[in-house]
């Protein structure tokens, strides 16, 4: 009887230290985005901002993600026109931006997402700001 027990006792403590979520594994980011500079400028309409944005991308570990791959950043603005500085991510990791802002006098935005193996990286998107002049 007192090994029936023993084993029952046994089993539940196993049961009960099982965890659905213990096969389900937490997926390491596999890079970010930071906004370096840029953000909120003041600048005249349908003219490009004095000051690029600018962007630095990191790998997994924080460091510069050094030769990232341009084509997997996707710029996004809904009035005026956006180009980068430079053909590529410099060496760290950071890449620049021209915004030439619409002919709109309300608050203008440009979305920047990056994607790698088709995940977006954290902290992505990252939105900017531009303030027109009238």
């Amino acid at each position: 009887m007192k090994n029936i027990i023993f084993e029952i006792v046994f089993l539940l403590l196993i049961v009960s230290g099982c965890n659905k979520d213990d096969n389900q594994t937490t997926e390491k980011p596999i890079g970010s985005i930071e906004l370096i500079s840029g953000n909120n400028q003041l600048g005249d309409r349908g003219l490009q901002l004095s000051n690029q944005i600018v962007i630095k991308i990191n790998n997994e570990f924080g460091a510069p993600y050094l030769n990232f791959p341009i084509d997997l950043i996707h710029l996004e603005v809904a009035e005026g026109a956006v180009f980068f500085g430079s053909a590529s991510v410099d060496n760290e990791g950071k890449v620049y931006i021209n915004w030439t802002l619409g002919n709109s006098l309300a608050k203008q935005t440009l979305t920047v997402s990056v994607t790698l193996n088709s995940v977006e990286l954290e902290n992505s998107p990252i939105t900017v700001t531009a303030i027109p002049q009238a």
